[in-house]
């Protein structure tokens, strides 16, 4: 069976790895901790891009411009990260 010496390098031998199951339980615990907060702030950040883009009060081609790179370009961007973010975990 394969086994990973004290530098990282896998080899072959009688090494005996022995995981600290609690703290990986814990490190990945403050992974997931991190992964919502990210989710909820993208939620949010998806949702005043939207009202940002229904916005009615401003208009002219500037307001339609900003308008239309928010619904084109940063909201796809930001729910294909959230994608592959999720993809991860």
């Amino acid at each position: 069976m394969s086994y990973a010496d004290e530098k990282g390098n896998i080899e072959v031998g009688e090494v005996d790895i022995e995981w600290d199951v609690a703290a990986l339980r814990s490190y990945f615990d403050e992974c997931q901790k991190v992964y919502n907060e990210f989710l909820e702030m993208s939620d949010a950040l998806i949702t005043a891009f939207e009202a940002f883009a229904n916005d009615e009060t401003h208009k002219g081609p500037e307001a339609d411009s900003a308008k239309h790179f928010i619904e084109e370009r940063q909201k796809p961007l930001l729910v294909d990260i959230t994608n592959d973010i999720q993809k991860l975990m």
